[in-house]
């Protein structure tokens, strides 16, 4: 009965794993286009003559900020194979595999709310330039 429990909460655990690496992707993702639109956003910019300061200022945190958010830091993934093989007879394997997966879905968690805090300052900053530009359009 208990190997039966351990390996349901196995599978909800990597199956938990494997939604938590594509919510990660999605903002990195978000990322990336909020990147290119800063920088389209900067060379439209800087190719008017006189081009607002204020909104320059913007559009470049909100680059500098989504830069940031692309950090060398890897999700982090349970022991490799080659170690779970070894480990496959012991008679807490999938206690020891589950309390592996726990520890890296903790560290993922934190790594995304740190992404999604990057992204959200940086669309905000985006939005924010968008509509000054918007705006000094309108009454210049």
């Amino acid at each position: 009965m208990k190997e039966e429990s351990l390996k349901i909460i196995y599978n909800e655990v990597v199956e938990l794993h494997k939604y938590q690496q594509q919510a990660l992707d999605l903002m990195y993702n978000k990322l990336n286009w909020i990147l290119v639109s800063d920088l389209v956003f900067l060379a439209v910019l800087y190719s008017v003559h006189r081009s607002n300061i204020f909104i320059v200022l913007l559009v470049s945190l909100s680059a500098v900020i989504t830069l940031a958010g692309f950090s060398p830091e890897k999700f982090k993934f349970t022991a490799k194979i080659s170690k779970q093989l070894i480990k496959a007879d012991d008679d807490n394997f999938l206690e020891s595999l589950i309390k592996k997966k726990k520890d890296a879905f903790m560290r993922n968690e934190s790594r995304s709310k740190s992404v999604e805090k990057l992204l959200k300052c940086s669309q905000w900053l985006l939005i924010f330039a968008i509509l000054f530009q918007f705006l000094t359009l309108i009454f210049r």
